[in-house]
């Protein structure tokens, strides 16, 4: 079902018997999920548990073919002021810079940072770029006083925090 609701338009429109209105039903039915998915948890007090945040993280990123990287801002209640992609890349690669992190996390007053990208091919091995990025970023929000509070990459069917490999920096 989900890889249906995630399918683009155009996809699903040439299916025999699926025309472009019928097709883009599930783009609307994909939107009205996100939005109640956006308001459940922007508007909770608190985000207490990572599967909050990877139930959120897991429909935000959907069955995207190439690689994403977005960050979760938030606020002091662990509460999400903001998420934004923060760079979009290949199907196995993307450019991620903290500065251009760290600018949207003090536009937002941002308290800490989430920072999740995805997996299409489906592996969840963190890659040296994915600890390399984590590590600077860690070190920028250390300095700043806006903590890196977790590194979260999500396929299909799985989530890792990157908090969890003895890895993490101190």
């Amino acid at each position: 079902i989900g890889a249906v609701i995630n399918a683009p338009v155009e996809e699903l429109s040439k299916i025999n018997g699926l025309g472009l209105r019928s097709a883009s039903i599930f783009s609307i039915i994909k939107e009205i999920i996100a939005y109640c998915l956006k308001e459940k948890y922007e508007n909770q007090e608190i985000i207490s548990h990572r599967r909050d945040v990877e139930e959120y993280l897991r429909f935000y990123f959907g069955q995207r073919r190439d690689e994403y990287v977005a960050a979760l801002f938030m606020d002091n209640a662990n509460h999400i002021l903001q998420t934004s992609i923060i760079a979009e890349g290949t199907v196995n690669q993307c450019a991620v810079y903290p500065r251009t992190i760290v600018e949207k996390a003090i536009r937002c007053s941002a308290a800490s940072i989430i920072l999740a990208h995805n997996h299409p091919g489906g592996g969840l091995i963190p890659s040296e770029a994915d600890w390399l990025i984590t590590e600077k970023l860690f070190a920028v929000g250390k300095l700043l006083e806006i903590p890196l509070l977790d590194h979260i990459i999500i396929s299909k069917i799985k989530v890792i925090s990157l908090r969890d490999f003895s890895r993490w920096p101190k």
